[in-house]
């Protein structure tokens, strides 16, 4: 019995010395969507990544965030 809760004792050990710390929000770089931004699924709007990151995007019909 003690050999079982010394193995089980090593394994919460290990799973704690190897699992990543949990970090505020913020050192992820977490982005607000607010102040400007629009949403709109993929499934409506079909435009790719290039043409809806470029300056002349126009978001017709896209979503207000708060």
């Amino acid at each position: 019995m003690a050999n079982r809760s010394v193995g089980a004792a090593s394994l919460l050990l290990l799973g704690v010395l190897c699992s990543r710390p949990i970090l505020p929000q913020q050192v992820y770089g977490v982005t607000a969507l607010r102040d400007g931004w629009k949403l709109q699924s993929s499934c409506v709007d079909r435009a790719g990544g290039d043409v809806i990151s470029s300056a002349s995007f126009v978001p017709v019909g896209w979503i207000d965030t708060t």
